[in-house]
């Protein structure tokens, strides 16, 4: 009598937990950082500053990206998540001041969700579109 076996195989991925972490120092699938293989999804520009939100398909997170070319006495900048349900998720906040020729927010992760990049100014907030 002869048998026959099926061997069937799922794969399984996780998401690793990449929520308020330093997207140069975060290892993705590849191995490289996730801020190694970003691009600017969209940005906002005004007075010598801009606001970018930055994206990494390798790690499927969004974060800010934060540039001014005046000195600033202080600022603040965050990401934000829309979740599935209608809530906000905001990363952790990186505060800074002077000039920087690039400064940025932790990441979260967003794969499919809505984002935005946030900066606080002496002014008020001032964040890019939700993408």
């Amino acid at each position: 009598m002869r048998h026959r076996f099926v061997l069937t195989c799922q794969l399984v991925t996780m998401r690793v937990p990449v929520d308020n972490t330093d997207p140069n120092s975060v290892q993705g699938l590849d191995g490289a950082a996730c801020g190694s293989n970003a691009y600017t999804v969209t940005e906002a520009y005004g007075g010598g500053k801009t606001i970018s939100l930055r994206f990494s398909r390798n790690c499927k997170t969004n974060w800010a990206r934060f540039t001014n070319s005046l000195y600033i006495l202080g600022w603040s900048l965050w990401v934000e998540r829309r979740n599935a349900n209608g809530s906000v998720t905001r990363s952790n906040t990186y505060s800074g001041w002077g000039t920087t020729d690039g400064s940025w927010s932790d990441q979260l992760y967003t794969d499919t969700l809505a984002a935005r990049a946030c900066v606080s100014l002496a002014d008020g907030d001032w964040c890019t579109d939700w993408v």
